[in-house]
């Protein structure tokens, strides 16, 4: 599938998740959009030292979460078919470095 084709999916199950909701088109959302939010997610752990598979699926599942409950409260108000690419890079960029700034402050003191 060529990028183009695959963003504009994106943004049409975006849309979709965002007017109908249901279980289905979630789990094909979060299918097609693994990729791009693991790379997203990876780019930005990577340049901050952080190199564990353990925190890209963090990453992954607090992006999922943040879907779900922007769907339940009926804040997602963007314009998913023509940003749904965008909007999931930001959101997992910014996931990402949430995870980081936990980490640190939760990081043992050194002796």
């Amino acid at each position: 599938m060529q990028k183009n084709q695959a963003s504009d999916r994106l943004g049409r199950l975006l849309a979709a998740w965002q007017s109908e909701g249901g279980v289905g088109t979630f789990e094909t959302l979060c299918q097609v959009a693994a990729p791009l939010i693991r790379q997203a997610a990876a780019k930005i752990l990577r340049e901050n030292g952080a190199r564990s598979n353990e925190l890209i699926d963090e990453v992954e599942s607090l992006v999922r979460v943040h879907l779900w409950r922007s769907r339940e409260k009926g804040r997602a108000k963007f314009d998913t078919v023509k940003g749904g690419k965008a909007y999931l890079t930001w959101l997992s960029r910014n996931r990402a470095r949430d995870v980081l700034r936990r980490q640190r402050t939760h990081a043992p003191l050194p002796p």
